[in-house]
């Protein structure tokens, strides 16, 4: 759990860091701009977008597998809802 947990977050925050560098602003989602995606992707020595998101899906379903096992009685993705990750 332990390096699932750590290999992903260098991943994650990796990607994050290419995502601000394009972007130019201090975000953390995503381009839903498939060019976008891409220029991200370049930086990460990845040859489109569509690998990119092939790459991280394994580190976020895992993820998101463990913290659904934290939450008890939830079920689903994880939220972006600021609302519902306070409670």
């Amino acid at each position: 759990t332990v390096v699932s947990l750590s290999d992903a977050y260098r991943l994650l925050r990796t990607v994050e860091h290419r995502v601000q560098m394009i972007a130019d602003a201090q975000t953390h989602l995503l381009p839903a701009d498939m060019h976008e995606l891409g220029e991200v992707a370049r930086l990460h020595g990845l040859e489109h977008g569509g690998e990119l998101l092939s790459l991280l899906d394994p580190h976020v379903a895992r993820v998101e597998l463990l913290f659904g096992t934290l939450g008890g009685e939830r079920s689903g993705r994880l939220s972006n809802d600021p609302t519902v990750l306070r409670s």
